[in-house]
């Protein structure tokens, strides 16, 4: 499955979008995809303080993430995130 979104360019967010395609020579689409990764990987971090706090469970950090546990600990291994608050 694919997700696809259409950003008008006229919008300030695909101004940014295509401002910022021309400034690092990539397609708008990548940037795009660039800017959806970092914004996830920010609420990542986000969320894993909070783990790492104790606020909430691996199953409570994934839910958050509408994500399985297994692909979490995965995904905080890519981020060099600790996986376990112990």
């Amino acid at each position: 499955m694919r997700i696809l979104i259409t950003i008008d360019e006229n919008d300030p967010l695909g101004q940014f979008i295509m401002h910022m395609a021309q400034q690092v020579d990539e397609t708008p689409e990548q940037v795009a995809i660039d800017l959806a990764r970092t914004s996830f990987e920010s609420t990542v971090r986000k969320y894993h303080v909070r783990f790492m706090a104790g606020e909430f469970t691996h199953g409570g950090f994934a839910d958050l993430l509408g994500i399985e546990r297994l692909d979490l600990i995965h995904l905080l291994d890519d981020l060099a995130l600790p996986a376990t608050n112990i």
